[in-house]
């Protein structure tokens, strides 16, 4: 899965790398949220798991789309070869969950971003065959806690054109 999720991140690397300054006010799908708030969520959401990963922080930009890059390939490194049932801090949930898990997460998590950012840039929002196609299985949407129960399996599917009303991702 680790080469699956880095395939998704540098995709959408290569999407924020065509951000411009005058793109970072630009809203999103998401309420409340511009193309700067969306580039900002990503990277300090990444670097919360990354960070005790690799025994270091990267410090973030004032700009975050200069700093996606470092954070994207902070990502792939602390994940590439990690065996998918070592559990890993995920700090927003004050949990642990298996490095596989985390990964099948963040995979769809970033197809998603990419959906989001494409339609706030207006570019073809679309994804590449080879990642609209697949299908993944995700035991929990969140991590196992130490209190209470995981949540019931969701299957994420990927498929179809993206519209308005249907933007390419489908939450069974």
């Amino acid at each position: 899965m680790d080469k699956l999720d880095a395939r998704a991140l540098r995709e959408l690397a290569g999407l924020v790398e065509s951000v411009g300054v005058e793109d970072l006010g630009r809203w999103t799908p998401c309420a409340g949220w511009r193309v700067r708030d969306l580039l900002a969520h990503m990277n300090s959401e990444h670097e919360a798991i990354s960070a005790p990963l690799s025994g270091s922080e990267v410090s973030l930009d004032g700009d975050p789309r200069r700093s996606f890059g470092r954070v994207v390939d902070r990502w792939i490194e602390a994940f590439r070869g990690r065996p998918a049932d070592e559990q890993v801090a995920v700090p927003k949930f004050g949990a642990t969950s298996p490095a596989g898990r985390i990964l099948g997460v963040h995979f769809a998590d970033m197809l998603v971003h990419r959906w989001d950012l494409t339609r706030a840039l207006g570019l073809d929002h679309g994804l590449p065959e080879d990642l609209g196609s697949i299908s993944t299985s995700s035991p929990s949407r969140n991590p196992t806690r130490s209190t209470g129960p995981t949540r019931s399996t969701a299957t994420l599917n990927f498929t179809g054109a993206a519209t308005e009303s249907a933007p390419g991702r489908v939450l069974e």
